[in-house]
């Protein structure tokens, strides 16, 4: 806050009665009037104090909700440690069948003898550190009937395992986090980059 004033009655002149926006947090009620001609501040009235503050707030709180939310996948302090991953097909469509990719003493394995030391670690440094297009909010009129297929996800330091579920269309691959209500929207060509493939033996 570069200036404070007493509101005494003055708010018009600020553009605080009515407000352009009001923020709450928790119980704190944060309106945002005018910006100042000459600084080029935006004014905020705060408990009946006018403070002249750098406009970077109110661009954000005119955007909608989604944009708010992270495209991370996972947490940037969640380490994996487990994985049970549906195999990809080579039509890029995803198997009915898992594979599980463990951290041993420091090594990725799978009881899979296909799938090299390197192609699991490159494997789950995809899902560790992979960003969505754009991640949606779930609502009751998004929300799928019917049994989804589950990924399974077991992070460092937590017993229970994470479960995301998942669709793989021709055009996107979507990974929902129904705990958290979040769809997270990726091109299917991500697939190759999260899913191992299916060794078809002959």
């Amino acid at each position: 806050s570069y200036a404070q004033l007493k509101s005494n009655g003055t708010l018009e002149q600020f553009g605080l009665s009515p407000s352009k926006i009001q923020l709450k947090l928790n119980e704190q009620l944060f309106q945002f009037g005018d910006i100042e001609s000459i600084s080029k501040r935006r004014y905020i009235l705060h408990n009946d104090v006018i403070h002249l503050v750098e406009d970077k707030v109110m661009p954000l709180l005119n955007a909608n909700a989604s944009s708010f939310i992270e495209n991370r996948l996972l947490a940037k302090g969640s380490i994996i440690q487990k994985l049970s991953l549906p195999l990809r097909n080579e039509d890029n469509t995803l198997s009915d069948k898992h594979i599980i990719i463990e951290n041993i003493d420091g090594h990725w394995q799978s009881e899979s003898t296909t799938h090299t030391a390197d192609q699991l670690t490159t494997l789950v440094d995809a899902w560790q550190h992979t960003y969505a297009l754009q991640v949606l909010p779930i609502t009751a009129s998004t929300q799928q009937n019917t049994n989804p297929a589950k990924i399974k996800i077991w992070f460092k330091e937590q017993a229970m395992a994470t479960e995301l579920e998942f669709q793989l269309t021709d055009k996107a691959l979507y990974i929902i986090d129904s705990e958290q209500q979040l769809k997270y929207q990726f091109t299917n060509t991500m697939a190759k980059q999260l899913f191992p493939t299916k060794i078809i033996t002959p």
